[in-house]
Protein backbone atom coordinates (compact mmCIF):
# COMPACT_ATOMS: atom_id res chain seq x y z
CA UNK A 1 0.00 0.00 0.00
CA UNK A 2 2.70 2.27 0.61
CA UNK A 3 4.39 1.88 -2.42
CA UNK A 4 1.17 2.37 -4.37
CA UNK A 5 0.72 6.03 -2.09
CA UNK A 6 4.38 7.08 -2.79
CA UNK A 7 4.27 6.22 -6.89
CA UNK A 8 0.89 8.22 -6.70
CA UNK A 9 2.89 10.98 -5.21
CA UNK A 10 5.53 10.68 -7.53
CA UNK A 11 3.64 10.36 -10.42
CA UNK A 12 1.80 13.75 -9.11
CA UNK A 13 5.09 15.52 -8.63
CA UNK A 14 5.83 14.73 -11.72
CA UNK A 15 2.56 15.75 -13.54
CA UNK A 16 2.65 18.91 -11.99
CA UNK A 17 5.90 19.71 -12.66
CA UNK A 18 5.57 18.80 -16.53
CA UNK A 19 2.13 20.78 -16.39
CA UNK A 20 4.15 24.16 -14.44
CA UNK A 21 6.99 23.55 -17.30
CA UNK A 22 4.38 23.40 -20.54
CA UNK A 23 2.67 26.27 -18.95
CA UNK A 24 6.34 28.60 -18.22
CA UNK A 25 6.64 27.34 -21.88
CA UNK A 26 3.38 28.49 -23.06
CA UNK A 27 4.10 31.94 -21.44
CA UNK A 28 7.43 32.76 -23.08
CA UNK A 29 5.79 31.38 -26.29
CA UNK A 30 2.77 34.45 -25.63
CA UNK A 31 5.42 36.39 -24.82
CA UNK A 32 7.34 36.01 -27.67
CA UNK A 33 4.36 36.23 -30.35
CA UNK A 34 3.29 39.61 -28.79
CA UNK A 35 6.82 40.56 -28.71
CA UNK A 36 7.09 40.01 -32.49
CA UNK A 37 3.45 40.99 -33.47
CA UNK A 38 4.23 44.82 -31.47
CA UNK A 39 7.30 44.79 -33.70
CA UNK A 40 5.53 44.45 -37.06
CA UNK A 41 3.01 46.87 -35.55
CA UNK A 42 5.20 49.17 -35.12
CA UNK A 43 7.52 48.28 -38.36
CA UNK A 44 4.28 48.40 -40.36
CA UNK A 45 3.72 52.10 -38.45
CA UNK A 46 7.14 53.33 -39.74
CA UNK A 47 6.53 52.10 -43.53
CA UNK A 48 3.29 53.93 -43.23
CA UNK A 49 4.72 57.28 -42.27
CA UNK A 50 7.72 56.53 -45.09
CA UNK A 51 5.05 56.03 -47.55
CA UNK A 52 3.53 59.13 -46.43
CA UNK A 53 6.58 61.55 -46.38
CA UNK A 54 7.26 60.01 -49.74
CA UNK A 55 3.88 60.90 -51.73
CA UNK A 56 3.90 64.34 -50.08
CA UNK A 57 7.45 64.79 -51.49
CA UNK A 58 6.54 63.60 -54.72
CA UNK A 59 3.04 65.90 -54.96
CA UNK A 60 5.44 68.85 -54.32
CA UNK A 61 7.55 67.65 -57.09
CA UNK A 62 4.98 67.11 -59.47
CA UNK A 63 3.60 70.56 -58.91
CA UNK A 64 6.76 71.62 -59.36
CA UNK A 65 7.13 69.97 -63.10
CA UNK A 66 4.13 71.20 -63.78
CA UNK A 67 4.76 74.75 -63.07
CA UNK A 68 7.86 74.00 -65.09
CA UNK A 69 6.13 72.90 -67.87
CA UNK A 70 3.63 76.29 -68.15
CA UNK A 71 6.33 78.47 -67.82
CA UNK A 72 8.77 76.80 -70.30
CA UNK A 73 5.04 76.66 -72.66
CA UNK A 74 5.07 80.51 -72.34
CA UNK A 75 8.93 80.47 -73.13
CA UNK A 76 7.83 79.08 -76.71
CA UNK A 77 4.77 81.29 -76.85
CA UNK A 78 7.13 84.30 -76.61
CA UNK A 79 9.77 82.92 -78.76
CA UNK A 80 7.87 81.84 -81.49
CA UNK A 81 5.96 85.25 -81.22
CA UNK A 82 9.53 87.17 -81.40
CA UNK A 83 10.36 84.98 -84.50
CA UNK A 84 6.93 86.27 -86.13
CA UNK A 85 7.62 89.72 -85.13
CA UNK A 86 11.41 89.40 -86.33
CA UNK A 87 10.28 87.78 -90.01
CA UNK A 88 8.10 90.76 -90.54
CA UNK A 89 10.19 93.52 -89.92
Amino acid sequence: MKEIIKGTVQFNISFLYRKNMFLSLSFCFLSFSQLSLMTKRSEILRMDKAVAKEEGRQQKLEKIIERDNLNFEELLRQNEKKTVEARTL
